[in-house]
């Protein structure tokens, strides 16, 4: 597979991540006010081959980090403001 045709398969699974977020209503992107706090998010990356090594398909998962939320007194709180995260609403 050439490489532009890869990069374009990469984007329509990132494509395909958000809208199901979105179409869930299980994040919102959004740009928080001065002193809100973000939930700190990443993207998971995999490549699925087949039996015969071949691709399968690329998948991406958005996830939050759960490295930087503490709980305390029962709320999840995040230990730390990280730039173009998405808030879950």
């Amino acid at each position: 597979m050439p490489d532009g045709t890869v990069h374009q398969e990469w984007l329509k699974s990132v494509k395909k991540e958000l809208k199901s977020l979105v179409d869930a209503k299980t994040f919102v992107t959004d740009n928080p006010q001065d002193g809100e706090i973000s939930t700190p998010i990443m993207e998971i990356f995999k490549v699925k081959v087949k039996s015969d090594d071949s691709l399968d398909k690329l998948k991406t998962r958005l996830v939050v980090r759960g490295d930087l939320q503490v709980v305390a007194n029962g709320i999840i709180q995040v230990t730390q403001d990280v730039p173009g995260s998405c808030q879950q609403t």
